[in-house]
């Protein structure tokens, strides 16, 4: 009885091991549109999306200096 309960949960760990690693290469990043003025207040950025015809914003740091932030806004 306890080999058919460990084989089991062998089985149910592996396939939820396996449907994770093929769920996650089918994720993809959405597209962002980044606005030129640097975000100064964090709630500045979503209201400047929506009136410039987007969904939503944040503020995202560059790659080059992480201390500016662009808003960068959905597509």
């Amino acid at each position: 009885m306890n080999c058919k309960i460990g084989f089991l949960s062998f089985v149910m760990f592996s396939s939820i091991i396996i449907l994770f690693l093929t769920v996650q290469g089918k994720v993809e990043a959405a597209e962002l549109h980044c606005l030129e003025d640097p975000c100064t207040f964090l709630v500045d950025c979503p209201a400047d999306c929506t009136r410039s015809g987007y969904k939503t914003g944040q503020c995202v740091p560059t790659k080059k200096d992480p201390a500016v932030r662009l808003c960068c806004c959905d597509i």
